[in-house]
């Protein structure tokens, strides 16, 4: 049976049953809010957001919610918002950023936990930290956002188009999952797909923000995100 709202939200409730936030509330309240705000965003976004912390603060895996019908397309968003052991928060966010549905999860996420009258509750100096994190973090996810109007275009940078005026230099991070490239070219917009080459393939990776280089004007600078739903033959 395929997980409606409804049931993602008494999974939700059943999985956070026990656990408080730092205000001492039932963490329960957060992921309801989450999901609430995502309302206009229709139900697979209200089903990752009453879910979003579920893989990360419950034993819950992505392969169990899979076999409770949750959505494939829900259980993505979850993961691409789901902080990995270890991992710096600063990269969990630069990967929901890339996620186009995941990036307006962590943003109700972030709107709930930038609410001052929960931040009234803790003391003064943690509410201050908080405050900044979530703004930087606020600042990323915003930056993501596509460009109205614009139809992502995909620019093949693969093995048969290095060359000169179509050539880049790409340096990875968290494991290739995303990274910061500097190349040629115009017409590459915020929110379009890059195929890099990956010695004879091409690995397609989405621009995050980018900037064009006023001397010499066709140079730019962008941070990309790994698109793992397609990788293609160069």
């Amino acid at each position: 049976m395929t997980m409606t709202l409804e049931m993602a939200s008494d999974l939700a409730e059943h999985a956070h049953r026990g656990q408080h936030d730092k205000a001492g509330r039932p963490y329960v309240e957060h992921v309801f809010a989450v999901r609430d705000l995502l309302a206009e965003h229709g139900e697979h976004a209200q089903m990752a957001g009453v879910l979003h912390d579920v893989l990360e603060d419950t034993p819950l895996t992505a392969d169990e919610l899979r076999r409770h019908g949750c959505p494939d397309e829900v259980v993505a968003v979850v993961e691409s918002v789901t902080r990995r052991r270890g991992e710096p928060y600063e990269e969990t966010i630069h990967r929901a950023a890339a996620h186009p549905l995941g990036r307006l999860v962590k943003l109700a996420d972030n709107a709930h936990n930038s609410d001052e009258d929960r931040l009234a509750a803790l003391p003064a100096e943690q509410a201050e930290r908080l405050r900044d994190k979530y703004a930087r973090a606020r600042e990323v996810l915003e930056d993501a956002a596509p460009i109205p109007g614009h139809d992502p275009v995909t620019h093949d940078y693969g093995p048969g188009n290095r060359h000169w005026g179509h050539d880049y230099s790409f340096t990875p991070a968290d494991g290739g999952h995303r990274g910061s490239a500097t190349g040629w070219g115009r017409g590459i917009h915020k929110g379009d797909y890059l195929l890099l080459a990956n010695g004879d393939r091409a690995t397609r990776y989405r621009v995050v923000t980018i900037r064009y280089y006023t001397d010499p004007s066709d140079m730019w600078q962008a941070q990309l995100a790994f698109a793992p739903r397609e990788r293609v033959q160069a």
